[in-house]
């Protein structure tokens, strides 16, 4: 319910006389020109945002959800392959690939690339029966005795100790984190309520945007916060005005000869009592002595140029087209474009971050297991590829040159191999088929007894 308050003109003064000190912005002064130096409090922008001021619009926001998982899906559309040797011949590791399909790792990291994308950082749980607590430093081990990975949020994995030696390597880095397993559900859970801690040697961090020793990144959504907060205001006031036009309140106006009169209390209490009874039923008129009933005209503008100014803004910020975003394209040409630039971005993010982050996992597979990470590399496919249909297009407008060509000067400008290079059909000979040579006896033997001149045998 929301609360009726009709404040007076002295908390109405008081509000102003406020709005005006220096110290209002809270800060965020330079955020605004000095002529608007209240404007984040007016627009109602969050100053201080947190995890879970971020998991919360995640949760509850259907763009936000988009923007931080649409360009994570297409990075993971494919599994990379780790493979050792030359880049040009190298082969996969069949020991790394039994690892990864034993503990399901591909969908594993792929939800805590989604977490990642929405915290400043996100933590991979190693679970080894190694006989120790959590909270001890994890020594050498082997593959088998990792018996699960976890995916952990922000907001269930903290740094509790830190290193604080200026000479260790992991300076100002966490020695050990608090988890807790029932993490960021919802309060009246009842399942998972124990906390633990959890030595930094079981645990790997995934941190996009982070700078020197830090676990902490940058989320996905801090720079499109406030245009999600501006996309929730268009929504929720748009449906919030067209539910009041709908409702067509009714306002009680006096005639000219009554106007000087107010009713009394048993009087104002008919009037409601008759006004409810009309709107509950269609045949109902109420009678008004002395006064008009009107109704509440109100106008609502469609929010178009509004929408499309926060969707650019928050397409901007996730570094994903708008129509990726929200699924929509208007025409095949605005679509392919759109998703050959999201294909880019979601190949270059392969490449470079995805890369590192799967490169610390074969670093600590080779730290505390006998896995040998010598001369591996991670390979992803490539999205920018064509497809088979556009590869067969691209066929035949390359057939349909040869044509116009050789009416012209008898010659083609692409031969049968260059076609099927294109297409990537490999050409086949009659001599690569293997064919069945039979003699007419062997044939005979071949057919049933029971098949008389002239039958079909199938």
């Amino acid at each position: 319910m929301k609360p009726h308050i009709k404040p007076t003109n002295k908390q109405l003064r008081l509000n102003s006389a406020i709005k005006r000190l220096p110290f209002y912005s809270g800060g965020a002064g330079h955020l605004a020109g000095t002529k608007h130096s209240k404007a984040w409090g007016d627009y109602g922008y969050v100053l201080n945002l947190d995890f879970w001021f971020f998991w919360a619009m995640y949760k509850r926001v259907g763009l936000a959800k988009g923007g931080i998982e649409r360009p994570a899906d297409m990075c993971w559309l494919t599994n990379p392959m780790v493979k050792r040797g030359d880049k040009q011949d190298g082969e996969q590791v069949q020991e790394f690939e039994d690892f990864a399909e034993r503990l399901d790792l591909w969908p594993n990291l792929k939800e805590l690339d989604y977490m990642q994308r929405v915290g400043h950082y996100a933590g991979l749980f190693i679970r080894v029966a190694d006989g120790k607590r959590p909270d001890q430093a994890l020594e050498a081990t082997s593959l088998d005795k990792i018996i699960d990975l976890t995916p952990c949020w922000e907001g269930q994995l903290t740094p509790n100790t830190l290193d604080q030696d200026p000479a260790s390597p992991r300076y100002g880095m966490p020695i050990s984190y608090t988890y807790q397993q029932n993490g960021v559900q919802q309060t009246g859970q009842r399942d998972g309520n124990e906390t633990t801690t959890i030595h930094w040697t079981r645990v790997l961090i995934w941190n996009e945007g982070a700078a020197g020793n830090t676990i902490y990144g940058e989320s996905a959504m801090e720079s499109v916060y406030n245009s999600l907060i501006d996309w929730e205001k268009i929504r929720g006031a748009g449906g919030e005005g067209f539910w009041k036009q709908a409702s067509l309140r009714a306002v009680l106006e006096s005639l000219p000869e009554t106007a000087g009169q107010a009713p009394s209390d048993e009087e104002m209490d008919s009037l409601i009592d008759a006004i409810t009874e009309m709107q509950s039923s269609f045949d109902n008129v109420p009678y008004l002595g002395g006064m008009k009933l009107n109704t509440m005209q109100t106008k609502i503008d469609r929010p178009d140029g509004f929408k499309d100014i926060v969707l650019e803004d928050i397409a901007a910020g996730f570094k994903w087209s708008a129509k990726g975003l929200i699924g929509a394209q208007e025409g095949r040409l605005a679509g392919d474009q759109d998703s050959g630039l999201d294909k880019q971005t979601a190949q270059s993010r392969r490449e470079s971050f995805l890369t590192i982050m799967i490169k610390r996992l074969l670093k600590w597979l080779n730290d505390y297991t006998e896995f040998d990470n010598n001369k591996c590399f991670v390979e992803w496919s490539d999205l920018m590829a064509p497809s088979d249909r556009d590869r067969l297009e691209n066929a035949d407008k390359m057939s349909q040159i040869n044509e116009r060509q050789w009416r012209v000067s008898g010659d083609v400008v692409y031969s049968v191999d260059e076609l099927r290079e294109i297409t990537e059909y490999e050409r086949v000979g009659m001599d690569d088929l293997e064919m069945e040579d039979r003699t007419i006896e062997e044939e005979e033997q071949v057919r049933p007894d029971d098949a008389q001149e002239g039958d079909t045998v199938s």
